[in-house]
């Protein structure tokens, strides 16, 4: 009696079925990448470079928007809840901001008159004056 070696067909048919198709390239992919997964070193400095440009888009848009009403209506805005939505005397409306702008950290911008001109800026996440990262602060126009 001899005995037979067992066939490999099936799961050599398996294994090449597996590697053939479509999702699997995709289920390999998100398994490498999910072991591995981003380094910090990348996905920080990126999520940081986000913040900032929000803030200073924001930042901008404020001033921009103080500047359009003030060639409208010939005043500049105490604040800017002022320029959200603005409308002149007889109730037209005005260029402005469609609704209050929030910093990234859900946060109110700030606004003053220097000198009779608008200045925006954010304090950062911690709110305070000063700091780094993300509790760096911003300004537009910028301070001197």
């Amino acid at each position: 009696m001899t005995l037979e070696r067992p066939s490999n067909d099936a799961g050599f048919r398996l294994l090449a079925y597996c590697l053939l198709s479509p999702g699997f390239a995709f289920v390999l992919i998100f398994v490498l990448f999910a072991s591995c997964g981003p380094s910090p070193k990348v996905v920080i400095p990126v999520l940081f470079k986000a913040n900032e440009t929000k803030i200073e888009n924001d930042l901008e848009a404020i001033i921009y928007a103080a500047k359009e009403n003030y060639s409208h209506t010939g005043n500049l805005a105490k604040s800017i809840a002022d320029l959200v939505n603005p409308t002149d005397e007889s109730g037209a409306e005005l260029p402005g901001l469609e609704e209050m702008p929030k910093d990234p950290w859900g946060n109110e911008y700030g606004y003053e008159l220097i000198k009779n001109q608008p200045h925006a800026f954010c304090l950062g996440r911690d709110q305070k004056p000063g700091g780094e990262g993300d509790d760096q602060d911003h300004f537009f126009p910028p301070r001197e």
